[in-house]
């Protein structure tokens, strides 16, 4: 049997961000190609989605250290922050805005901590 692969969407930190990486009517979708979703408890709340939402759809919903330690991929709206680095596990792919050019001494960092990081920068 396949390991399954987990998306985590953690809760955007960014004050004043309302926006979620990944709303509840999306998880179908990467369920049936074999991923399994972990959402952070209250990710979707400013965006007007309850944990509920996610839950109905097969999603799990756990701590922010759990998504951040446990997930092979990082959907994730705005930048990492360095909080947000120290809790990353061992993921393979980190989807976000990164803004590289204007932010390459973070870059050089956490490509020194995470060097089988993948990182797609949405900007």
């Amino acid at each position: 049997p396949e390991t399954v692969r987990w998306i985590g969407v953690p809760r955007e930190s960014e004050p004043g961000e309302r926006r979620v990486a990944l709303t509840p009517s999306v998880i179908r979708k990467f369920r049936r190609l074999g991923f399994g979703v972990i959402i952070e408890t209250d990710a979707g709340e400013q965006a007007g989605f309850r944990d509920s939402d996610y839950e109905k759809q097969a999603a799990v919903v756990r701590s922010k250290e759990e998504v951040w330690g446990s997930s092979d991929i990082i959907l994730k709206v705005r930048k990492v922050t360095e909080e947000e680095v120290t809790l990353l596990g061992n993921p393979r792919v980190l989807v976000s805005y990164v803004f590289p050019a204007q932010n390459l001494e973070f870059l050089d960092r956490l490509g020194k901590a995470h060097p089988e990081l993948t990182l797609l920068a949405m900007d």
